[in-house]
C-alpha cells in the first residue's frame, strides 16, 4: 500500500511514512526526513524572522494547529519545543520588560554606580526605540557559515511587480521552496504578493505552492481569452478555458504562493530570495 508525502508530493510506501499531526486525507503522511528537514528550515526562519515565525507557530501543523509528535533531532529544535511557552511570552512582551527594565535601572542609578547603569539604561532604551522601527538583526545559517547583519522590515523593494523572477536563496535548505523559481503574478504594497513556483511538477502539472494546493490556475500566451488578467508580455492567468482556445499553449498549476503585505520584501532584503529578473515566454512556454 501506497501514499503521498504531503511535502516531497513523492509517493512511497505508507511504511516510509509517518503521521505527526491528527490531519486525514492528503495531507496525513509525511517522509520523517521531509519533515525533520522542515521544521530544521523553520527552526531557522525562527531565527532570523521572529516577528514572523513564533516558537508556537512553527512547532504546530498549520493545517490542523495540533503538536507534532515527531521532531528534529536537532538540539535547537528540543530546546525550542519545551521552552516554546517561555520564549513566546518573552517575544510578545520584549518592548514592555526592556522599557520597565530600564525603568528599574535609571530608579537604581543614583545608589550603584550611576554612570555605568545610566549608560546601561540608556542602551537598552534605544534598543527597545530601535526594535520597535522595525530594525532587526538577522542571523543566517547557511553551509558556508553564519552571515549577521541588519535589514528593516516593512521597507517595499523597488524590483519587485508582476511578472519578476525570484529564485529561492542558499538559505532555504528544505521543503517546497528548496531550489525553487517563483514567478509574481500579483503585487502590492498594502495587500501583498501572489506567485508561482514554476518549476517543480508532478505528472506534467506543476506545483504552485504550498497554499490551496488543490486550487487549479493556467497560465496562458492568448491575451484574447475572456476574463484573463495579464502577468506581463506574453504572459497571462486564467480567463474562460473552456473549451481551451485554438493555438493556445497552457501551463496547469496546483496551488500557489502567498505573502502578506511587506512581507516578500523583508525577505527580498534578508537575502532568502534573489531577483533573478523579468520573466522570459520560453521559461514557460519554449521559444
Amino acid at each position: 500500500m501506497s501514499d503521498c508525502c504531503r511535502i516531497c508530493l513523492e509517493d512511497d510506501d505508507v511504511k516510509n511514512l509517518i503521521i505527526p499531526c491528527i490531519c486525514k486525507g492528503t495531507q496525513k503522511y509525511i517522509h520523517p526526513s521531509c519533515l525533520y528537514r522542515w521544521q530544521e528550515t523553520m527552526l531557522n526562519n525562527h531565527l532570523n524572522f521572529p516577528e514572523r515565525f513564533s516558537s508556537d507557530q512553527i512547532l504546530r501543523c498549520r493545517q490542523c494547529n495540533t503538536k507534532y509528535k515527531y521532531h528534529s533531532s536537532d538540539p535547537r529544535w528540543k530546546f525550542l519545543y519545551s521552552a516554546s511557552p517561555l520564549l513566546t511570552l518573552m517575544r510578545r512582551y520584549t518592548i514592555m520588560l526592556s522599557l520597565a527594565f530600564g525603568c528599574f535601572l535609571w530608579a537604581t542609578s543614583f545608589l550603584f554606580f550611576p554612570f555605568f547603569l545610566n549608560l546601561l539604561m540608556i542602551s537598552i532604551i534605544c534598543f527597545s526605540f530601535v526594535w520597535y522601527k522595525g530594525i532587526r538583526p538577522r542571523f543566517f545559517i547557511t553551509e558556508d557559515g553564519i552571515r549577521i547583519g541588519f535589514i528593516r522590515i516593512g521597507i517595499p523593494v523597488p524590483q519587485l511587480r508582476a511578472g519578476v523572477i525570484l529564485k529561492a536563496s542558499s538559505i532555504i535548505s528544505g521543503g517546497i521552496f528548496y531550489q525553487s523559481r517563483i514567478l509574481i503574478t500579483k503585487y502590492d504594497i498594502n495587500e501583498g504578493a501572489v506567485g508561482f513556483i514554476i518549476n517543480k511538477n508532478r505528472d506534467n502539472d506543476y506545483i504552485g505552492g504550498p497554499v490551496q494546493p488543490e486550487s487549479v490556475h493556467i497560465l496562458h500566451d492568448n491575451p484574447e481569452v475572456e476574463g484573463c488578467e495579464r502577468i506581463c508580455e506574453g504572459i497571462y492567468l486564467g480567463g474562460r478555458m473552456n473549451p481551451r482556445p485554438e493555438n493556445t499553449r497552457t501551463m496547469v498549476i496546483y496551488g500557489y504562493s502567498g505573502w502578506s503585505s511587506l512581507q516578500l520584501d523583508g525577505e527580498v532584503r534578508a537575502g532568502v530570495w534573489e531577483i533573478e529578473g523579468n520573466v522570459r515566454i520560453q521559461d514557460f512556454f519554449g521559444n
